[in-house]
């Protein structure tokens, strides 16, 4: 049988982001439309991880094209999984709520508890970009309590390191982070990309985010924001 997704999401966690996309992408061009459209949300979601948000915007819409087709409640739900995590990888938050909060619905009625822990998750972020703390608390709680009683010890782990995370300055993510201090450090695009076990593309994408986030537009200033906060690699 085909190991997708799990494979892919295993590389996932182990950081190994375009490895995983590209597996992922790989199987869906040889299955059929039904087949098939059970990989895209994860595709979706080792897209969004890798940064390219137009590629999982496409995947999305894919997803929420067979849905439509086969008019399935599983799928649907999982169509507006995809285009929530789309959303609020554009910042869009408030658009992104109706979707999840329709997909959470459909999981419930179907018992499907660990998708609903997932949804969960994006709640928690769609909550706090919206300024509702208490809320997103709620949603946190929530999946972490899901995780607990299916026995989910890796994504309980996940969730209780980040429930008190480091401050990051800029906004960034933990790995735009890492790329802006390998690129501070003096590497090249090729070298950050070897050391993150991530594709020269990803850096790039990463490094527009960061660009944007911290407001420069060179690399000589991104790094010379990087060793001001104390971000460069050893």
């Amino acid at each position: 049988m085909e190991p997708q997704p799990g494979e892919a999401e295993l590389l996932l966690a182990e950081g190994r982001t375009q490895e995983a996309l590209d597996s992922l992408l790989a199987a869906v061009a040889v299955a059929g439309r039904l087949d098939g459209a059970r990989l895209l949300l994860p595709a979706v979601n080792a897209a969004v991880r890798g940064g390219d948000v137009d590629l999982a915007e496409r995947l999305a819409a894919d997803l929420t094209g067979v849905a439509q087709y086969y008019s399935s409640p599983g799928l649907t739900a999982r169509a507006d999984q995809a285009r929530a995590t789309v959303l609020l990888a554009r910042s869009r938050p408030g658009e992104a709520l109706p979707l999840l909060e329709a997909a959470l619905g459909t999981y419930r009625e179907q018992r499907h508890r660990y998708a609903m822990a997932q949804v969960h998750e994006l709640l928690t972020a769609a909550h706090a970009a919206l300024g509702a703390p208490a809320a997103s608390a709620a949603a946190a709680a929530t999946a972490r309590a899901i995780y607990a009683e299916l026995g989910a010890a890796p994504d309980v782990a996940r969730l209780d390191a980040a429930a008190e995370p480091d401050e990051l300055p800029g906004g960034l993510t933990a790995r735009e982070a890492e790329v802006l201090g390998s690129v501070a450090a003096g590497a090249s695009n090729r070298e950050a990309a070897a050391q993150l076990f991530v594709s020269e593309k990803t850096i790039g994408r990463h490094l527009a985010n960061i660009y944007l986030k911290i407001g420069v537009s060179s690399r000589t200033a991104a790094a010379a924001w990087a060793h001001a906060h104390g971000l460069t690699r050893t």
